[in-house]
């Protein structure tokens, strides 16, 4: 859990960080039950990393907790933890998120567990029905008929709230005709020599910005592309297209992958 938590937090304080209608008027915290080393944690938001610090936390809540339901049942238990919830007492409707990721887990005793708790969330902090917008995000809803019946069933169930059919929002994948915008006769066909190629594997110890800027210098990508510019850049190269085509369906072996890029291009 803890690691899932801590990857989640670097991603949504970069995402606060790049946003200025989010840097500096929202904050988020790591609640993970670590953050005791004074020091060690971080106290502030910052490029990468939101507030770890728990007295911090404590006693500044942010406006977003991420923790997990462990965490979180202490936090409603125990004294020392109290003052997470002052605001909330004095505002009941401050809280108005809730959200549950890899919904489809919590099945068996473990959802049990979550559901009752999440029950004591809302009796402690006073919320009525309907307030508060639960959130479960899963890649696992089933198919079939009843695929969405039994998924708004389920989601009832833990959060202790009422979901219609409209409330499920499903992914549509896109074809790569409908994806690459881009003529495929105006594409780069650019692809690096083989021992670029062999020398672009992530080296010990190297850290992700550092390994990033080597995939963009090998492919021919602006060292200053950001991360929201890079998808745009990679969809100019035709490889990318190749390979989005042949996986598009299913995923497929090496083998297949290399007998269907030889396939597409066999005038090269």
């Amino acid at each position: 859990m803890n690691a899932l938590a801590t990857d989640q937090a670097k991603r949504l304080a970069e995402t606060i960080f790049q946003d200025s209608r989010l840097n500096g008027s929202v904050t988020a915290g790591l609640f993970i039950g670590e953050g005791k080393n004074k020091g060690k944690f971080p106290k502030k938001m910052g490029e990468v990393n939101i507030i770890e610090d728990r007295e911090e936390i404590i006693s500044n809540p942010p406006d977003i907790l991420l923790t997990n339901f462990k965490m979180l049942d202490y936090g409603l238990m125990r004294h020392q933890f109290h003052n997470l919830w002052n605001y909330n007492f004095d505002n009941p409707e401050l809280l108005q998120f809730l959200v549950l990721d890899e919904l489809h887990t919590y099945d068996g005793a473990q959802g049990t567990d979550v559901a009752n708790l999440i029950r004591r969330l809302k009796l402690k902090l006073n919320l009525s029905k309907g307030h508060l917008c639960p959130v479960g995000t899963s890649a696992t809803i089933g198919k079939g008929e009843d695929s969405v019946k039994l998924l708004t069933e389920f989601a009832s169930d833990v959060f202790g709230e009422d979901f219609g059919p409209d409330s499920v929002i499903t992914e549509h994948r896109l074809s790569p005709e409908e994806f690459f915008t881009i003529k495929e006769d105006q594409l780069d066909g650019y692809i690096p020599r083989l021992v670029g190629i062999q020398q672009s594997r992530l080296g010990v110890n190297e850290n992700y910005s550092d390994y990033i800027l080597r995939q963009k210098r090998l492919w021919q990508i602006p060292d200053s592309t950001s991360k929201f510019e890079l998808s745009q850049e990679l969809k100019k190269l035709k490889i990318v297209k190749d390979i989005s085509s042949v996986c598009s369906d299913t995923i497929v072996s090496l083998k297949t992958l290399t007998e269907g890029l030889s396939e597409r291009n066999v005038s090269i």
